[in-house]
Order: structure tokens, then C-alpha cells, then sequence
């Protein structure tokens, strides 16, 4: 039985969302699995695996519900055993609410069966954009030219490898087919921190600005930096940021760290020192920043400032677990190398 193809729908706004996903089935003569009812699934990505793979026709359009996040349609849809291959994943951004959106403060339900857990509406729009193999424009037409040309170069920046195409009724934007796999990675972050971010729009106004430092951060004063400059604006407006870092409380841990709009988090991803006479595997930061009139060399120096100093990088790790440390506290990283 061959895999049915899926043309994956996402977006925040469910009005244009959906519109477009019912103009694109009606061009490819294709079915449409409508949102409202795989909200009612308890696992709307599984359930449209199912649905799709009892329809005559392929590819399939499927407008998933606001709330999903794209990661979970890449995994589901690309894993063999559902049958199914993702043949694109289109994020259709509304032009009037999309920077909106990355300073949303809610969190949305993440539907999974028997999981309850919550995700930052602002991550999940971030996260549409970024994981997305088209992306689609709506509601432009209202724009001028300086703030289309804003828009288009920050969608890019957060998505350098994707078409940004601009849609309506008289120019109707299709997906193309990108054969996505599980470890699909298209992020702007990413390409940022490997010296590979070269968007097609650019904008005079839209900064992708990458900072390096190897000294770990000192918390309290990364917390004031944060709290106190960044989200007030102090350096421009910083709409995503996303990468690794140190902590020097917890210098044995190199974090992830995700910011979007009003949103920050940390986690630990890896730990730094695998035994007691190895070398550091990763001390430092390397994050990327995204947004707009950015003014990089005084947020860099205060980064900076927020990293030790050289008499409290001298002090060592007997003085750095006393300094104050604001943030959440971290679940034990398992190291699977404890159980070999």
C-alpha cells in the first residue's frame, strides 16, 4: 500500500487558515480534513494520519487546528509506520497579526493522548514559520511598501531557506513538494549559528544578529538584562532568540535557550562535563537574535556585562554555586552514557 501524501495547513489565524487550505484542495482536486474536527481528538495529528489514509485521492490537505505544533506533524507524519508522507507543511501568516502573535503571553494546550501539557502560543507561531517548507502571505494588501518589506524580510530571517510568497485571489500560491523527513531543519537560528543565514528578502530594518561568549552567564544579572532591557525595548525590538548557554550555577549543563516575544525559557539539553578529568564539552554562549531597528553592539555589550568577570571567572566553581540564581530549577539531565 503506498503512503497517502499530506499537504499540512498551520497558522494562528483559523479564519485564513482554513480558507486557504479549502482553495488549495479545491486547485488540486484533492480532499480537505477540516480543523474542527480534529479539535475534538484527543491526538489531532494521529487522527488525521487515519482519516487520510482511508481518502481515494492524494495528496490529502489537512488544516490542522492553531495549537499544533509543527514539530508533532513532522514526527507523526514522516514516522513509516503511519503510512502517510508529509508532502509539505505550509504556514499560511496573516500579515495584519503576525508580530502579534510572537508577543502573545498564553499558553495553548498540547493534544496528545493521556499527555497534559501546555506550550506558549508565541513559540507555536515561531515554530510554524520556522519548521515550514512553504509560507504564504495573507492579508497584505492593506500594508505600504515599507511595511510589507519589513514583514516579508522577518518571516525570511526566521525561515531563510523557504519561498515567502505572497497569496490572494488572484495569485494563488501552491505548495511545492519538499519531501520532508523527521530531521527536517529549515530554522533561521540554525542557519544563523552556522554561518549559513542568507534570506532572499532582506530589510534595512530586520536584524539576524548572532552573539558568541564563552563565559558562562552570571543569572541575576542575565535576569536584569532581560527583564529590565531587552523586553522594554532598551536595544530595539527583539522578537526571537533562540540557541545555547552556560550558567555559571550550573556550568556542568550547556542549555537550550527559547525566546519569542514576552516568552524565555531554559533547558538543559546536554551536560558539559561528561566525567571528572574531561574537558568541557561546551562553555559559552551562542544564540541568535531576531528583530527589528536592533541595535546589536549595545545588546551585545549588555550580554556582556550579564557574563563573569574576570575576577569571578578566576574564583572558580566554589564561588560561582553561591551566586543568586532566579530561574527555574532543571530536571536531572539523564546521561545515557551512566547506563552502558
Amino acid at each position: 500500500m503506498p503512503d497517502t501524501e499530506v499537504v499540512a495547513i498551520v497558522g494562528s489565524c483559523a479564519t485564513e487558515r482554513n480558507r486557504y487550505a479549502k482553495t488549495i484542495a479545491a486547485h488540486l482536486q484533492s480532499p480537505c480534513i477540516d480543523s474542527r474536527s480534529l479539535s475534538r481528538s484527543s491526538d489531532p495529528v494521529r487522527d488525521a494520519c487515519e482519516q487520510a489514509m482511508w481518502l481515494p485521492q492524494s495528496p490529502v490537505v489537512v488544516d490542522f487546528p492553531s495549537y499544533i505544533n509543527p514539530t508533532d506533524i513532522i514526527g507523526t507524519l514522516t514516522d513509516p509506520v503511519s503510512r502517510t508522507a508529509l508532502h509539505s507543511l505550509v504556514a499560511v501568516v496573516d500579515a495584519a497579526d503576525f508580530v502579534h502573535d510572537l508577543h502573545r503571553d498564553d499558553y495553548l494546550p498540547t493534544y496528545a493522548a493521556h499527555i497534559d501539557e501546555y506550550t506558549a502560543a508565541a513559540l507555536v507561531a515561531a515554530y510554524q514559520v520556522e519548521f515550514a517548507t512553504d509560507i504564504v502571505i495573507v492579508n497584505w494588501q492593506p500594508l505600504d511598501t515599507a511595511a510589507l518589506s519589513q514583514l516579508l524580510a522577518l518571516v525570511n530571517a526566521l525561515a531563510p531557506t523557504v519561498e515567502v510568497r505572497l497569496h490572494d485571489a488572484t495569485q494563488i500560491a501552491l505548495p511545492t513538494s519538499a519531501g520532508l523527513n523527521r530531521g527536517q531543519d529549515r530554522c533561521g537560528w540554525v542557519a544563523l549559528l552556522n554561518d549559513e543565514h542568507t534570506p532572499h528578502f532582506t530589510d534595512q530594518s530586520v536584524t539576524a544578529f548572532r552573539y558568541q561568549q564563552v563565559r558562562p552567564l552570571h543569572p541575576q544579572r542575565l535576569q536584569q538584562v532581560l527583564d529590565a532591557r531587552i523586553e522594554q525595548g532598551e536595544f530595539g525590538q527583539v522578537l526571537r532568540s533562540a540557541g545555547f548557554c552556560t550558567f555559571a550555577t550550573r556550568s556542568d549543563f550547556t542549555a537550550a535557550w527559547e525566546h519569542v516575544g514576552q516568552m524565555i525559557a531554559f533547558a538543559p539539553v546536554a551536560t558539559t562535563v561528561l566525567h571528572d578529568d574531561a574537558a568541557p564539552v561546551a562553555i559559552g554562549q551562542d544564540i541568535a537574535f531576531f528583530g527589528t531597528g536592533l541595535d546589536t553592539q549595545a545588546l551585545q555589550q549588555a550580554l556582556d556585562q550579564a557574563a563573569l568577570t574576570d575576577a569571578e571567572l578566576a574564583a572558580g566553581l566554589e564561588l560561582w554555586r553561591t551566586f543568586e540564581d532566579p530561574f527555574p530549577v532543571w530536571p536531572r539531565v539523564h546521561d545515557d552514557a551512566e547506563e552502558r
